[in-house]
């Protein structure tokens, strides 16, 4: 996929209606676990072809990455969700950081040494780091470690103008919407990128999300 595809964390309407309206969603439920059987067949069955699926990875299963124990337990659960993943044909995966997990030396090697052995075949790495990281502190990661970082690019304008992961928590929390001129600044990030996939994650996602797609002119 050449340009940029619009879609929100989660279902935020009913699957029905969303399939219709948006062609990509953030899989929030692996975060936790892989979905039931159930929940991946009414996917499977009811998304439109060229529909995409991008996933969260699991918390606990990438905890190593982050200070975290390694057990067979969160081996397990990683390659359990990666190999669901590939059942959808997902292409990006989202590593979410600790908010705790402040930059440093030490977590820069911890990172290093967990990326370097994830089977990246098929798949784009995606990490949103914590707050706390400057974008030259997380590029320098991103550029070590082969991933794509997530960003909020009205917030942090040093993006990969080739490929890259826009997620928009709000512009003043979840509960916030943004405005046209937010929208429409966010519109010009999306044209910049060869290759764009922007997730809203605000309680207005739905609404946002559509507006942002009218900008673009995308159906």
């Amino acid at each position: 996929m050449v340009g940029t595809k619009v879609g929100c964390a989660g279902f935020s309407i009913p699957q029905t209606r969303y399939f219709r309206e948006f062609s990509l969603v953030e899989i929030q439920e692996t975060q936790l676990g892989v979905p039931g059987e159930g929940t991946v067949r009414r996917w499977k069955r009811e998304a439109p072809e060229g529909f995409e699926f991008t996933m969260l990875a699991p918390r606990d299963g990438i905890a190593p990455a982050f200070g975290g124990a390694q057990t067979k337990e969160t081996k397990a659960l990683f390659a359990a969700v990666l190999a669901f993943g590939r059942s959808l044909a997902v292409e990006e995966v989202v590593f979410l950081s600790p908010a705790d997990f402040a930059p440093s030396r030490a977590h820069r090697a911890t990172i290093g040494a967990f990326f370097a052995k994830v089977p990246k075949k098929g798949l784009t790495l995606v990490w949103e780091p914590p707050a706390s990281w400057s974008p030259s502190e997380a590029a320098a990661v991103g550029s070590d470690s082969d991933l794509v970082v997530a960003v909020d690019p009205l917030a942090n304008a040093r993006f990969d103008t080739d490929r890259a992961y826009f997620r928009m928590p709000g512009p003043a929390g979840r509960r916030s919407r943004y405005e046209d001129a937010a929208l429409s600044d966010l519109a010009a990030a999306c044209r910049k990128v060869r290759r764009c996939t922007c997730i809203f994650a605000n309680a207005d996602m739905h609404s946002d999300g559509k507006r942002l797609k009218a900008l673009l002119k995308l159906p």
